[in-house]
């Protein structure tokens, strides 16, 4: 039996914890910043595979211990089980974080894992692949963990070219799941951007694991035998829907953004199920009977004076109104909420790119 350490966005923890239990989990508890789950080596492939909101997966090595000297963090670390972890001179790279600790420089901390687990597997060969393990000393008490996923989860490989301040995926089906969006309604984002919010919702409609176009880090420990990936990659792309019945549509003034969108839909494999129109704000919004409005209007400090804010938000309340449509709406600055004209839930808050913001549903 494995503990895991899945992490999030902050503010995500809910729904993380609730997407876990929906993939067939059942031992998940939610924490600040993730969620903790324990399970056999497979559940490491469901959840890589299969989770929409989750960043990292860490496997913690063995248990807590207290440290107060460098030599002694060498010595506890090499007893780890590394040898039923990694293979024979696998390459490592340790980051520490020290607090309220003996042991403070984090930099020399990390030096004596690395150095922990090469006396255990062996030193590192040359060119192979690179993993990396966490480590938190708090208070002298020591907890190692190891990177699993690698690459953050929320990289789903085919976004590749981006607008300005694009909304990261995982936020993106965040977004997405607060504003009550389901795939048998239509969906309108009239400030795409690089389309995140429109692929994501396509990508959810057929039936997409978020990660069945990229790899992870587990492949190159010995979990990878035992984790099942292949037989889940194999059931994740026979779930996949061959279409939509429903229409998503994403609009945006600039031509390089729409470019950008085509892109990426191309390479997430859903440019047949989208619609990326160039077109002004103040234009006509589609006719798409059931459908929900949702968008990531942007930031001041993307488009320059409040007042320019305050228009743009303007223009979104009166073509949701118009519309008659539920919608999810991002909100970086709550001096702008009135501007919407619209009576708003909130739903949670989150950090983006340094950027405290809001969603927001009606």
């Amino acid at each position: 039996m494995l503990t895991l350490f899945v992490a999030c966005a902050p503010g995500l923890e809910s729904l993380l914890a609730a997407e876990l239990t929906s993939l067939g989990i059942s031992d998940v508890r939610g924490e600040p910043g993730g969620a903790t789950v324990r399970g056999q080596p497979s559940v490491i492939s469901t959840v890589c595979l299969r989770s929409g909101l989750a960043n990292h997966v860490r496997l913690r090595v063995g248990e807590p211990f207290e440290v107060r000297h460098f030599d002694k963090l060498v010595k506890k670390t090499a007893a780890l089980p590394w040898g039923e972890l990694l293979r024979p001179g696998t390459r490592v790279k340790a980051h520490a974080v020290c607090r309220k600790s003996r042991l403070y420089h984090s930099g020399g901390a990390g030096q004596r894992v690395e150095a922990g687990i090469a006396k255990a597997i062996g030193p590192a060969v040359e060119g192979g692949p690179e993993l990396t393990v966490a480590v938190r000393i708090i208070r002298d008490e020591c907890v190692i963990s190891l990177d699993l996923s690698g690459e953050a989860l929320h990289r789903r490989g085919w976004r590749q070219q981006t607008a300005k301040a694009p909304l990261r995926e995982d936020l993106a089906r965040a977004l997405l799941i607060v504003s009550g969006w389901t795939p048998d309604r239509s969906l309108f984002d009239p400030l795409m951007g690089a389309g995140t919010l429109v692929i994501e919702a396509a990508t959810m409609a057929r039936r997409m694991a978020p990660g069945l176009r990229r790899r992870f880090a587990f492949e190159h420990t010995k979990l990878d035998t035992s984790a099942g990936l292949q037989d889940q990659r194999k059931a994740a792309q026979s779930e996949v829907l061959p279409g939509l019945t429903t229409q998503l549509v994403g609009r945006d003034h600039i031509a390089g953004a729409v470019e950008a969108a085509e892109g990426n839909a191309e390479r997430a494999g859903v440019a047949g199920d989208v619609t990326l129109l160039r077109a002004e704000l103040s234009e006509p919004w589609p006719q798409l009977g059931p459908a929900h409005v949702v968008t990531n209007p942007p930031y001041g400090i993307r488009v320059g004076e409040a007042s320019g804010v305050h228009n743009l938000y303007t223009s979104v309340g009166e073509g949701i109104r118009a519309s008659g449509w539920p919608f999810g709406i991002v909100i970086a600055d709550r001096r702008f909420v009135r501007s919407l004209g619209l009576s708003l839930q909130p739903k949670l808050t989150t950090d983006h790119g340094g950027i405290k913001v809001s969603y927001y549903a009606g």
